[in-house]
C-alpha cells in the first residue's frame, strides 16, 4: 500500500498499525563490518556494546541477539566473544579454503547479570 496518498492521519494510524505487532524475542546484527584504518582504535567494541544496549533496553521482549561469526573475519570473532556472544551452532565452511561460518548468541540474562557486575 503507498502511504503517500492517504490523508495524514490515516498515515499516522497505518504506521501505528504496522509498528504495532509486537518485537520479535530475537534481534540479528545483519552486518558488523569496520574499515581497517579504524580496527586498532578499538571502535569496534564501543559500536558493538551500543547496538546491545539499544537492542536490550529499547524493548524488553528481545532475549537474545544473533550474529554470524567467520574466520575470515578474526577482529570481528574477537570482538563478539569479548561482548559475550557464545557459539550456538556453526553453520559450516565457505571457500576453497574452508572459513568456519558460525551462528552466536548473546542471551539477555547473560547481558545483564554481566552489566549488573561491571556497573559495581
Amino acid at each position: 500500500m503507498d502511504t503517500k496518498k492517504l490523508s495524514p492521519s490515516l498515515r499516522a494510524e497505518k504506521r501505528k498499525d504496522l509498528t504495532s505487532h509486537g518485537t520479535s524475542s530475537v534481534a540479528t546484527i545483519r552486518h558488523f563490518y569496520i574499515d581497517e584504518p579504524y580496527r586498532p582504535t578499538g571502535i569496534q567494541e564501543d559500536l558493538l556494546a551500543h547496538a546491545v544496549k539499544h537492542a536490550f533496553k529499547a524493548d524488553h521482549a528481545v532475549k537474545e541477539i544473533k550474529a554470524t561469526s567467520t574466520s575470515l573475519l578474526p577482529y570481528t570473532q574477537r570482538c563478539l566473544r569479548d561482548a559475550g556472544f557464545v557459539l550456538e551452532e556453526p553453520l559450516g565452511k565457505l571457500g576453497i579454503y574452508g572459513w568456519k561460518f558460525d551462528l552466536v548468541v548473546l542471551r539477555r540474562a547473560y547481558w545483564e547479570q554481566r552489566s549488573a557486575r561491571t556497573t559495581l
